[in-house]
């Protein structure tokens, strides 16, 4: 990533994530429930058990939950994974655990949200040290590749050391 840093202009990144992560629950959702209907045949059932896999209903509600907890960098949020969260012995409520990006100031928050009948709500949030990155996104690699595309350092670098020119 330092040899990435060179190249990339921040706010011209800040720019084009906000791109990536303009997408609305209900289409999260409708997708979410196509695929599960896809892969399994059958519209999903509410989660009984707290070891079954989150619903695309309880994805959207997480993510909601989310939102409305972080809303003073809502619009900054890039969402990297949300998942289900292994529960204690003892415990049988249901926990999604969700990791973001502030795309804005570049820290990453995990957090965990009880799923409950009545709502989500958020639980405990651990914002990481400064420096640690969550996994990639395929947005992510998108992105990189375009901004390293468009810098004239790395075409010229790559004209000189290799002969490439078709970019």
């Amino acid at each position: 990533m330092m040899f990435l840093s060179r190249f990339i202009n921040r706010s011209e990144l800040s720019k084009k994530s906000k791109y990536y992560d303009r997408v609305s629950t209900v289409f999260v959702n409708k997708v979410l429930t196509a695929r599960y209907v896809w892969s399994t045949g059958q519209q999903p059932t509410p989660a009984t058990h707290p070891l079954h896999n989150l619903t695309p209903a309880e994805i959207s509600a997480a993510s909601t939950a989310t939102k409305e907890h972080l809303s003073d960098s809502s619009s900054y949020l890039r969402f990297i994974a949300i998942t289900r969260k292994e529960p204690l012995a003892e415990d049988s409520t249901r926990n999604a655990e969700v990791i973001v990006l502030n795309s804005k100031s570049g820290l990453a928050s995990e957090l965990t949200i009880a799923l409950q009948a009545d709502g989500a709500k958020v639980t405990e949030q651990v914002d990481l040290s400064r420096g640690t990155q969550p996994m990639l996104r395929p947005e992510d690699c998108d992105l990189a590749e375009e901004i390293m595309k468009s810098s004239p350092e790395v075409q010229q670098a790559l004209q000189d050391r290799y002969g490439i020119t078709d970019m």
